[in-house]
């Protein structure tokens, strides 16, 4: 028995060729393969090929399956069912959208889209979607075929991090193909600016606290940094800080997730010491306002000082003056 391959340019190639099996014994030796891209097994009865390797080259050839003299033979056109074209992305808002094009599936009524991720090497369902449908027919066999287009637009749920692989099956043909791999990575854990986020405060401060993902990594696609009684930001406010707010616990929160997940928590407060009462109670004004009068006090006592040894320096200078005018000798003496 032979199996030879005719490509679509008239080349003829032989894959292999398969002695008798022994009937008494009912084995069957192996087959000599020339072709590394098939592997073919003899049965008492029949003769199984596979093609291995380079499949999509395969596409539109003939399968000659034949005996030796070539009396008999049978003939079959590979025809490939195959991924032609993909175009998967995932978003930061966790929609992973895009398409993809089967070729030469077998025309049918019904043809619908079934998508899936692989989680753990378990299929889940994500979506299923309308087919474009491109029919055509074979000018070799009169055979009907289609090219099929399948979009996405979905939620990526469920998820693993790391690598995520999105699968189609078309109905009613059902194999599974492989669309794209997705990468999900972790945000880091939540820390705290340092420069920023005080432990201890005097009482009228504006203090301000920034929290974030350490070393800035949000993660893919990014999760959100907040403060969850600071109107959904990452910097928290806390302007003309009072004694009562020392010790309140101000909780951060980084979300991540297709929902927005509670992904990390850290919380923070900050210790708020008093201001100087005794001298607040003894001016009746505030502490910064006693210095500021003082410091005022001080540099108009300098300026005074500063203004008498002037005129006192004068002054000397005029009684010395007068003195020596007094003592000179006059023409009559």
């Amino acid at each position: 028995m032979y199996w030879t391959v005719t490509y679509g340019n008239g080349t003829v190639s032989t894959i292999a060729q398969c002695s008798y099996c022994q009937t008494n014994t009912k084995t069957c030796p192996k087959c000599t393969i020339t072709d590394a891209d098939f592997n073919v097994t003899r049965e008492q009865n029949s003769s199984t090929l596979l093609i291995q390797t380079n499949v999509r080259q395969k596409d539109g050839a003939i399968l000659t399956c034949s005996k030796k003299n070539n009396a008999t033979h049978s003939d079959c056109k590979i025809l490939v069912l195959y991924l032609e074209e993909a175009n998967i992305r995932l978003h930061d808002n966790w929609t992973v959208t895009g398409s993809v094009t089967v070729s030469n599936l077998p025309a049918s009524d019904n043809i619908t889209c079934l998508w899936y991720d692989s989680v753990n090497n378990e299929m889940h369902r994500l979506a299923s979607s309308a087919a474009g449908l491109t029919p055509y027919t074979d000018s070799d066999t009169d055979n009907k075929y289609i090219n099929v287009s399948c979009r996405l637009n979905t939620t990526l749920s469920p998820y693993m991090v790391g690598s995520n692989n999105i699968f189609v099956k078309i109905l009613p043909d059902g194999r599974p193909f492989l669309a794209a791999t997705v990468t999900v990575e972790e945000p880091g854990s939540l820390v705290l600016d340092e420069s920023t986020c005080l432990l201890s405060v005097t009482e009228g401060s504006h203090v301000t606290c920034t929290c974030k993902n350490k070393d800035d990594t949000q993660g893919y696609p990014s999760g959100r940094v907040v403060w969850t009684n600071n109107a959904g930001s990452a910097v928290l406010e806390l302007p003309d800080i009072q004694q009562n707010q020392g010790g309140v616990v101000h909780v951060c929160r980084s979300l991540w997730g297709p929902h927005d997940e509670v992904f990390d928590t850290l919380n923070y407060s900050v210790i708020v010491n008093p201001l100087d009462l005794n001298q607040e109670r003894a001016t009746g004004l505030p502490v910064a306002t006693v210095v500021g009068s003082v410091v005022g006090f001080v540099v108009i006592v300098a300026i005074a000082i500063f203004i008498a040894v002037i005129l006192k320096r004068r002054k000397s200078k005029r009684e010395a003056t007068k003195q020596r005018q007094d003592s000179a000798p006059t023409d009559d003496g």
